[in-house]
């Protein structure tokens, strides 16, 4: 007789990171991560809103502290880091390209393409906790900002999927909920509602602005897919709440998201009007 199939969720993956262990050896697989600490500008201040940052392919819990220290040393706020814990980049790849095939009918369908690995499964349970808990945070009307990199905005689309067709927390995330996203890999921005439609994710938020390098290889299979405005809006990327910034600049090449993405405004396109890259410094970020 045959082996009965295993999907990658059935798999039983072993590989050890060193981050996986603690100075004694022991598994240490920590769901999130809060990056604090005073600068040179003295406190952090986050102006009553929340921040929080899921990492993307090839994740480790060190690199997820770096890109965290990368934002809070930006813009001067506590940054809440979910861990994406890597399984290697075979099967990082293997998840996204389930999200590839733009002909594939629903979004839903779309998303039974995707093998999943218990780790990415993971991940976007804490995502869903903990953004739903910032949502539900009643002692606070400032801003929630969820930023997201690479395979981390899969992770993020699944979760805002998921509050829009349940009908989940849509006051506070019309009201608070500011989605930024870098290096996108999915080929549209969409969900579907209550009802069944199809719908931008952005119609959901507040406000959503979408970051990435011109010569970002996984970006232009996702958000880069098709640089007409039409088939942007189609895709949900550009709208009147959600906008596109692309980085054209020569030194700006690849895919990573400590060293090769900027957060300088003077860096893309329109730049100017991003209202994530102009909290630098520790400025509110702008209503």
């Amino acid at each position: 007789m045959g082996k009965k199939k295993q999907s990658l969720e059935q798999l039983r993956m072993n590989t050890k990171l060193r981050s996986d262990l603690n100075d004694n050896g022991d598994d240490l697989i920590p769901p999130t991560l809060m990056v604090t600490g005073s600068g040179w500008w003295g406190p952090s201040t986050n102006h009553g809103e929340k921040w929080l940052f899921v990492n993307g392919i090839g994740g480790e819990y060190f690199w997820l502290q770096l890109y965290c220290e990368k934002l809070r040393d930006t813009y001067q706020r506590d940054i809440q880091g979910i861990f994406n814990r890597s399984d290697g980049l075979l099967w990082d790849l293997v998840e996204c390209a389930g999200e590839r095939d733009i002909n594939w009918g629903t979004n839903e369908e779309q998303n039974h393409l995707i093998q999943r690995t218990q780790s990415s499964i993971a991940a976007q349970s804490i995502l869903e906790d903990q953004l739903s808990i910032a949502l539900q945070d009643r002692g606070s009307d400032g801003f929630v900002v969820m930023i997201a990199y690479s395979q981390g905005c899969l992770l993020l689309r699944h979760v805002l999927q998921k509050f829009i067709k349940g009908g989940s927390y849509q006051t506070a995330m019309e009201a608070r909920l500011r989605v930024f996203t870098f290096g996108n890999p999915s080929i549209d921005w969409m969900g579907t509602d209550a009802q069944g439609n199809k719908t931008p994710l952005c119609e959901h938020v507040n406000h959503t602005e979408h970051f990435a390098n011109e010569r970002d290889f996984v970006a232009a299979l996702g958000v880069l897919r098709n640089n007409q405005e039409e088939a942007l809006r189609q895709a949900g990327y550009i709208h009147n709440r959600s906008s596109l910034f692309i980085n054209r600049g020569e030194d700006w090449v690849g895919h990573l998201f400590g060293t090769q993405y900027s957060l300088r405004k003077e860096d893309y396109k329109d730049g100017e009007y991003s209202k994530l890259l102009a909290c630098a410094g520790g400025r509110a970020m702008e209503r």
